[in-house]
């Protein structure tokens, strides 16, 4: 998840908001928001195509 996400906010401020202490915990923590995000859209475009299919 980009920093876009979080409406431009710097990456000082998202460690604010998530309690991180150190950059290496945000930026981790965005990498796997990153992934999940990219799992979730592939599940839901599997469930459109086999939808539409299904017309």
């Amino acid at each position: 998840m980009s920093h876009r996400a979080f409406g431009d906010a710097t990456l000082r401020e998202l460690m604010d908001r998530m309690g991180h202490s150190t950059t290496r915990a945000a930026l981790i923590n965005q990498h796997t928001a990153a992934e999940r995000d990219r799992m979730i859209a592939d599940k839901l475009g599997q469930l459109a195509e086999e939808a539409l299919k299904a017309q």
